[in-house]
């Protein structure tokens, strides 16, 4: 089961980071700590070990707005949205980053984080080695119902006002945040399911406060971190796909996969290419060979056809399949001459109709003749002929027969 490490952060002076381990469907969470601030995101290395991280912003830092897009303005709202809430914030809208988390009609729900804020929150995880899967406001992290919903955390408390919509106040302002509601005499009761201990208010407050406690506010913030749909991650910090993750990996080593295939195919191209010329020269000089054997015959229609018309000359050359056939002799003639010494080969005679063979030789002596009829009869019925000598040479012949 996957595990995740969800952390809190926020950009208040001297306020501490907050982190939760726990899987995916969690019922307990494993482990939690802190760490000094956001600016100490290192602290969470030995705590994480490769889980994915959910980062929570506090809703303190983070500004929530419902904007009614003007007339013809629907089609561009994303780039007037700056603009349309210049008014309503404090800081330059230029310096914020909007993400929109829903449009219904003319109505848009967007929330604005300080840009550079985001930037080093995201570049520290990103030097410390840790995945960072999604990044929302922790007031969107608490459950929704009819009414408002909140929790007590630390000395601050969340309250969630809506599906889009919610604020993080100290535990001191809410009095301060009673008035401003009492103050809009047209507003209705602003009804709270509380899941912490319901905080002492003033008699005549507008709100009414229920309680609904839980056993674990940090598994409630847990469980609605993993499965909120919200996230902050668009425009310039919208995550790339797993694909185009890996593509960035991987892309040395699959482009000199390619480059090395691309050259494996042109030499395999080129290799065809060098066959089937051999072939052809192989083909034409067969042909040319054929011709010269074979000149009456001009037409050569296939290489099957070459190949049949070489077999019969070479059977009928040979005088068939026996020992007594001219190829028959002529290998074992050629196998003892070149193992002779002392004497010349001057002339071959093949007789088809006595099956033999004569040939001529020219020696320096008799001696050399004698041996040489020895050295025949090993393999051949000699028949010696008659010798004669001229001058410092002897000549004569031998008839052979396969024995």
């Amino acid at each position: 089961m996957s595990e995740y490490l969800l952390v809190r952060l926020s950009k208040q002076p001297q306020a501490k980071g907050h982190w939760w381990i726990g899987a995916e469907h969690a019922t307990t969470i494993e482990k939690s700590g802190e760490i000094a601030s956001w600016t100490n995101i290192d602290e969470l290395v030995p705590h994480a070990e490769g889980r994915p991280v959910i980062v929570l912003l506090s809703g303190a830092d983070v500004v929530m707005k419902t904007v009614s897009l003007p007339a013809g303005g629907a089609r561009q709202y994303e780039k007037m949205l700056p603009y349309l809430v210049e008014d309503e914030l404090a800081q330059d809208v230029d310096g914020l980053h909007f993400s929109v988390l829903a449009k219904q009609e003319d109505q848009v729900y967007t929330v604005a984080v300080d840009r550079n804020w985001l930037s080093c929150i995201l570049e520290q995880f990103e030097a410390c080695g840790l995945q960072v899967e999604n990044v929302l406001p922790d007031v969107l992290a608490l459950p929704t119902e009819e009414n408002a919903t909140a929790v007590q955390f630390g000395h601050e408390w969340l309250i969630r006002q809506g599906q889009f919509s919610g604020v993080c106040v100290e535990h001191s302002w809410l009095p301060i945040l009673t008035q401003m509601n009492e103050d809009e005499e047209e507003s209705p009761v602003l009804e709270i399911t509380s899941y912490s201990q319901v905080p002492e208010l003033n008699d005549s407050s507008s709100q009414v406060w229920t309680e609904k406690l839980v056993d674990s506010i940090d598994l409630l913030l847990y469980r609605g971190a993993l499965s909120s749909p919200i996230t902050l991650l668009t425009g310039p910090f919208k995550k790339s796909s797993s694909v185009m993750k890996y593509w960035q990996i991987w892309r040395g080593s699959l482009i000199a996969l390619v480059a090395l295939m691309t050259l494996l195919l042109i030499h395999h191209a080129v290799d065809i290419r060098r066959m089937s010329q051999e072939a052809t020269a192989l083909r034409t000089e067969s042909e040319h060979i054929f011709r010269t054997i074979f000149p009456e015959r001009h037409k050569i229609p296939t290489v099957s056809y070459l190949k049949s018309q070489f077999t019969n000359a070479i059977q009928t050359l040979s005088g068939g399949e026996g020992q007594d056939s001219a190829l028959s002799l002529f290998t074992s003639l050629a196998e003892m001459i070149g193992s002779t010494s002392g004497v010349q080969l001057q002339r071959i005679h093949y007789d088809s109709v006595r099956g033999d063979i004569r040939i001529d030789v020219r020696g320096a002596d008799f001696q050399a003749f004698e041996a040489t009829r020895k050295k025949l009869s090993q393999k051949f019925d000699v028949e010696q002929g008659p010798l004669n000598r001229d001058n410092n040479q002897v000549s004569g012949s031998f008839i052979l027969k396969n024995q």
